[in-house]
């Protein structure tokens, strides 16, 4: 059974539609929760190593080929519905890779867009105002992408 948390108040928006963040817990049946992204940062990193040799006459330099990404994510939520943090308490499958997977739509486009980047939450914050109908999140997490992967397309593939 799959459990959808819609994010925008007074509309019936599908994951098509949507503008915005949709986080899948692959291990527990597809539990969805989306947030309608007011922010977000996406800091791409890339590790580098001076790899200069004696007999050299120029600097040298060595990179990995996974890009490390560390993002950050606010928006908002329907108040009535729940976060879904008990979705995200087991994040990593047996064999070592993500259960959690990020969906991000940059804007209408499609094209401006990714799936199924496996992905760790590593903090949450949920501010919550009792007059509201939403309730703020933000979140911190870390992904590797794979190589010569940046972000757009299907993660999966």
């Amino acid at each position: 059974m799959t459990a959808t948390y819609p994010a925008r108040p007074g509309t019936g928006l599908t994951a098509a539609q949507m503008t915005g963040t949709k986080i899948s817990d692959n291990a527990t049946g597809g539990a969805v929760f989306y947030i309608k992204t007011t922010s977000a940062t996406f800091n791409a990193s890339m590790p580098v190593v001076e790899t200069t040799g004696s007999g050299d006459t120029t600097v040298m330099y060595s990179h990995g080929d996974k890009p490390y990404y560390d993002i950050q994510l606010q928006g908002v939520m329907l108040a009535t519905k729940a976060v879904g943090l008990s979705n995200l308490t087991q994040q990593i499958g047996t064999d070592g890779v993500p259960d959690v997977t990020l969906d991000f739509k940059f804007s209408g486009d499609s094209s401006h867009a990714f799936t199924n980047m496996p992905v760790i939450v590593t903090q949450c914050q949920i501010q919550y105002d009792p007059k509201l109908p939403v309730v703020g999140v933000a979140l911190a997490l870390k992904s590797m992408s794979k190589t010569n992967k940046g972000l757009d397309g299907d993660f999966s593939s």
